[in-house]
């Protein structure tokens, strides 16, 4: 009785411990803070799996391919006008050149 009641207490133990590694490891309360230097400012999807993404990184603007194999680097995103909105320009970027509408 004893040595099953020592046994639950080191596992609730273990559990707690590899709990507060994890979330320490994601970054614990700072990983949802708007202080951080990357930021998601839009996402588009061009296919059941595929998506474009404009990323914000100290002040810079990337837009990226994610799908099946991963991300890709499409562009670095350069000088936005105060009257474009990020989703125009993911989805200009979306757009195939020389197709007609």
């Amino acid at each position: 009785m004893v040595g099953t009641s020592l046994s639950l207490l080191m596992l609730v133990v273990l559990l707690l411990v590899a709990g507060t590694l994890a979330w320490r490891r994601r970054g614990g309360l700072s990983a949802g803070k708007s202080s951080s230097r990357l930021r998601t400012l839009a996402i588009t999807p061009i296919g059941p799996r595929d998506r474009l993404l404009l990323i914000e990184c100290d002040s810079q603007r990337f837009l990226l391919a994610q799908g099946p194999a991963g991300l890709t680097l499409i562009d670095r995103v350069a000088d936005v006008g105060a009257d474009s909105s990020y989703e125009a320009i993911a989805l200009a970027a979306a757009s195939v050149p020389g197709e007609t509408s």
